[in-house]
């Protein structure tokens, strides 16, 4: 299991998440953004769920959101080769697509481990 925790600036503006709201706002108006909208959805529980596994590739399949009898999979996780620890988080939905660069902690025995990238 993991916990998502989205990175706030200075002043407080956790960008990663306020796009992710935008895409939802978006999705009432737009097909295009109510099918990326659902996936990033399904796709960051399927992460809470997981975690981030070692080596850090992780496909995630699910089905169309409007044929659920077509299987989809997803390469949701990239490492980042020339800038680790970091990887990109992506959801790929034709016309559209989301990314997010992030990096994880490995949480143990009540302290932070070093990641292994």
């Amino acid at each position: 299991m993991a916990i998502i925790r989205y990175i706030e600036d200075p002043i407080g503006t956790q960008f990663v998440l306020q796009l992710i709201q935008q895409i939802a706002r978006n999705a009432h108006q737009e097909e295009s953004y109510r099918r990326l909208a659902g996936y990033i959805a399904q796709a960051l529980e399927y992460l809470e769920y997981t975690g981030v596994p070692f080596p850090p590739e992780l496909m995630f399949q699910t089905t169309d959101v409007d044929d659920p009898i077509r299987p989809l999979t997803f390469h949701l996780l990239k490492k980042l080769k020339r800038h680790p620890p970091l990887l990109e988080f992506r959801v790929n939905q034709r016309p559209l697509a989301f990314r997010a660069i992030f990096f994880y902690d490995l949480y143990q025995d009540g302290q932070y481990q070093p990641t292994r990238t």
